[in-house]
């Protein structure tokens, strides 16, 4: 990830929270809100129930900030 796709961003999902540690340190001082969706690192690439997780967790996070999905 460049920084110039942070600076952009007012949230940046994640899967996990090392992921988030990462961010953080890579990162220095990110605006962005970085939101942990806790989704572990055992699916496939484009997995079905990875994709229908990753939709449940991103709309509740949404919703969560009063945003629309």
């Amino acid at each position: 990830m460049k920084s110039d796709q942070v600076d952009w961003a007012d949230v940046v999902f994640v899967m996990r929270r090392g992921h988030r540690r990462y961010l953080e340190r890579r990162f220095p001082g990110i605006g962005a809100k970085i939101v942990v969706l806790d989704i572990p690192d055992r699916y496939k690439f484009m997995d079905p129930r990875l994709v229908l997780l990753l939709n449940e967790r991103v709309q509740q996070a949404l919703r969560g900030r009063g945003a629309s999905p």
